[in-house]
């Protein structure tokens, strides 16, 4: 027996579909024959992507193993929100709402001055000239600045490690 292919274009097939007719009770009683359409009428190949679709959470396939056949319930057929973001190709809601905000105050440009101008590398002119030119920068320059900085410290500091380790409580 030769198993059945997933096949990525039947997968996109399958769940525009189902976003076309999204909360759509009239399309309910032909979404099977449909479907099979897309399949071209091999339904071992339909279920075979439908499950895989279902496994990824991107529809709710409707079949059933049954003990002696494949039961559907067509009415159970449709596509999940993860599904419809998945179609959109931006993340939908989901990357909306997992999005973290970062906001950055003014103490943090202050412990930034202090650094500089405490920095035993440093000139007192370049001291001076770094602090203003910092000052002069436009927010988003700043924000960026500090992201930057952050990262680098995380990335090359052991000490970084262990104070995460230490506020998550797993040190």
């Amino acid at each position: 027996m030769i198993p059945t292919k997933i096949d990525r274009n039947l997968q996109f097939d399958i769940l525009r579909y189902l976003e076309s007719i999204y909360h759509e009770s009239s399309a309910i009683t032909d979404t099977w024959d449909v479907l099979l359409s897309f399949a071209s009428q091999d339904e071992r190949k339909l279920i075979a992507n439908m499950r895989y679709l279902e496994e990824h959470g991107l529809l709710i396939s409707g079949i059933d193993d049954g003990t002696d056949s494949e039961m559907i319930s067509e009415s159970a057929i449709k596509i999940t929100a993860k599904g419809i973001d998945f179609i959109a190709g931006d993340g939908g809601l989901d990357a909306i709402l997992r999005t973290i905000t970062v906001k950055i105050h003014d103490d943090s440009l202050t412990r930034l001055e202090q650094f500089l101008s405490h920095h035993p590398d440093l000139s007192e002119q370049d001291k001076t000239g770094y602090i203003a030119r910092l000052r002069s920068l436009p927010a988003d320059a700043t924000k960026h600045l500090l992201l930057k900085l952050l990262d680098l410290g995380l990335t090359h500091s052991p000490d970084a490690l262990r104070l995460i380790q230490s506020l998550l409580g797993m040190g």
